[in-house]
């Protein structure tokens, strides 16, 4: 890939999160993208097959900037308990940013955006996944939680509150509320810890 595409891409990328925030999915077409952008909608069509492309691709990316961010989060350091909190507090702050509403309203006209995100999974979830597994292999979480389903809990409870919740703040606090139950529950007590 080019460089020029590479810029076009994140340019296509930005206006459609733009527009879907400030207009509604339904608020914008294809033409008006383009317009956005400054090509044409040939042009545009060269870069991307379909509005519904266009916005799982920028569900995507925003979902990839979240894990980096997260990825700093638990990597400074501190007690497993510690590092738990500080997801728990973090991870509900970052899906503001995301824009909640937006991603619930993509998910409910988009069904396959969802299940994109929903098949990405474990690569979007990798360095989670490796930060529990590292953290049941030293014995600090139950020997019982397998590192893939607790991703695969955190992320039910996302995608479940962004759907149901109408008003973000309170998604927010119910993801915030929810991971801090796991995460309680994960922790190993004394006589729990693993015996590998």
């Amino acid at each position: 890939m080019s460089k020029d595409y590479d810029v076009l891409r994140r340019r296509i990328d930005s206006e459609v999160w733009r527009l879907t925030v400030e207009r509604g999915i339904r608020g914008w077409n294809t033409a008006d993208l383009a317009a956005t952008v400054g090509i044409s909608k040939r042009t545009l069509y060269k870069v991307v097959a379909s509005k519904e492309t266009i916005l799982g691709d920028a569900v995507l990316t925003r979902i990839r900037r979240t894990q980096e961010k997260l990825s700093s989060v638990i990597e400074n350091g501190g007690g497993v308990a510690e590092q738990l909190e500080r997801l728990a507090e973090a991870f509900p702050r970052l899906l503001t940013d995301l824009d909640p509403a937006v991603f619930r309203q993509i998910y409910r006209i988009y069904p396959s955006v969802e299940e994109r995100v929903t098949e990405a999974h474990l690569s979007l979830g990798a360095p989670l996944v490796a930060f529990f597994r590292r953290h049941q292999d030293s014995g600090a979480l139950r020997a019982t939680a397998d590192p893939e389903t607790i991703f695969q809990m955190l992320q039910a409870l996302v995608l479940y509150f962004l759907r149901e919740e109408d008003e973000g703040a309170t998604a927010v606090s119910k993801i915030q509320a929810s991971m801090m139950t796991l995460f309680h529950g994960l922790i190993a007590g004394t006589g729990e810890r693993n015996e590998a």
